[in-house]
């Protein structure tokens, strides 16, 4: 996902054109792929949609099933593959 912002300073506005993206984050269980999310806690938010872990109530902390890997997605393209 690559967002492209416009500069506006009088010039031909095509010239300008800056690409800038964040890091992105999904899980990756073995049948089933997340979506890219801008950031590692709105992803462990909706881990549990694909099964890839939960997040537990009383200590809010995120727990990933065996198998589940977490990817990520630099700026430059490349997609890293991080433990779970």
């Amino acid at each position: 996902m690559v967002r492209h912002f416009t500069a506006m300073n009088g010039t031909n506005a095509n010239q300008n054109r800056i690409d800038v993206m964040n890091k992105l984050y999904r899980y990756v269980t073995a049948h089933r792929v997340g979506k890219w999310y801008p950031d590692l806690a709105t992803a462990q938010r909706f881990a549990f949609k694909i099964g890839a872990g939960f997040m537990a109530e009383k200590s809010g902390q995120f727990s990933s099933y065996l198998g589940t890997r977490l990817e990520v997605l630099l700026p430059d393209g490349q997609v890293v593959a991080a433990a779970a």
